[in-house]
């Protein structure tokens, strides 16, 4: 005869198991979902051109990017206040190693980024927008055609058309 308090511990240990399992799996796709290449921001922000005493600078840019792409509210200041510069100064700099404002190399990074993601991945492009730090999909669009010459959803198609 099994009473209650067994088929109460019975019942916790299936419900147990149950979450492992989910946790389980959550983790499997996290793990293979796609990351963002560092290569692309890389390549972004410093030119292969770039002086090698310079590189801890862009290097440090480059990570205070990657951390902060999908954030729509980030911006030159905040760079300028992780980095310890102020706006002009960090405007100086950059411009001065790479041949493009802080801002330019923001959105060239988040355009790499989402046209990385409409390559290897099924979102829609309105959520690619969101999740690249672009507060409105149209204006991600536009400046998606006028960075690659073609639109975001002409990209999705032609990435259809391969598989």
């Amino acid at each position: 005869q099994v009473n209650f308090q067994q088929k109460v511990i019975v019942a916790f240990i299936v419900v147990l198991v149950i979450i492992i399992a989910l946790f389980t799996i959550a983790y499997s796709v996290y793990l293979k979902k796609p990351m963002v290449n560092e290569e692309v921001t890389k390549d972004v922000v410093a030119p292969a051109d770039t002086p090698q005493a310079e590189s801890p600078f862009l290097e440090r840019f480059r990570a205070i990017l990657q951390q902060n792409l999908h954030d729509a509210d980030f911006n030159v200041e905040r760079i300028g206040e992780e980095m310890g510069m102020s706006r002009v100064q960090l405007y100086r700099k950059v411009k001065q190693l790479s041949g493009m404002t802080p801002v330019e190399l923001l959105r060239k990074s988040r355009l790499a980024r989402g046209k990385q993601l409409l390559e290897a991945s099924d979102k829609s492009v309105s959520e690619i927008a969101y999740d690249t730090g672009f507060s409105a999909p149209s204006y991600f669009a536009k400046c998606f055609k006028d960075e690659y010459g073609i639109s975001p959803g002409e990209i999705r198609s032609e990435g259809s058309k391969k598989q």
